[in-house]
């Protein structure tokens, strides 16, 4: 270890050549390194864990999922932007291999009274509201929902969240670059 100290001390210069060969020798791996986070892969199918899993997930429904975020600083709580939210969870649903997407116009709201209980989507209908009316009815519905408000919808109101479910053997990898490409589209 003192030799290797002494050598860099010694010779700056190789030293740097030394680390510059060895850093651009590593930039080349780097685009073909993958992640795996399926810890399927590295357990044989014959593994009770797996078999396991596979049941559930037959039985259940697959637990991944993929949440979009819609930001808008003046608030989400406007024609437009629930309008760019409906659209982008109408096209996510498309997508072969998407189960469903809950955006907040299509969340449900529970609410109840001694005698009643009463289940119902955020906006009528599930669509964005188009009259100040129902603009008002779904800002009401959601606003002081603990259910949704804070998760649906940021308790500050500039953003709201969408939840794509897969089917149980949906390449989830195939799917967010098109996820991501119908985002892209309602940007700005």
């Amino acid at each position: 270890m003192n030799r290797l100290i002494k050598f860099a001390v010694d010779r700056p210069f190789w030293t740097i050549v030394i680390v510059a060969a060895i850093s651009i020798g590593i930039s080349f791996a780097i685009p073909h390194l993958t992640q795996e986070t399926d810890f399927r892969k590295f357990l044989s199918e014959d593994d009770p864990i797996i078999k396991l899993l596979d049941e559930a997930e037959a039985k259940y429904g697959r637990s991944f999922g993929i949440l979009v975020m819609v930001r808008n600083e003046n608030g989400v709580f406007n024609e437009e932007t629930l309008d760019k939210i409906k659209k982008i969870g109408d096209e996510i649903s498309d997508i072969p291999g998407v189960e469903s997407v809950t955006t907040p116009l299509n969340s449900q709201v529970i609410t109840g009274t001694e005698s009643s209980l009463t289940v119902r989507m955020a906006a009528p209908g599930g669509k964005a509201p188009k009259t100040p009316e129902d603009l008002a009815t779904f800002e009401s519905r959601v606003e002081g929902n603990r259910m949704l408000e804070g998760n649906v919808i940021s308790s500050d109101g500039k953003a709201a969240s969408m939840s794509v479910d897969l089917e149980v053997d949906a390449d989830e990898y195939a799917i967010t670059p098109r996820i991501v490409e119908i985002v892209d589209q309602y940007r700005g």
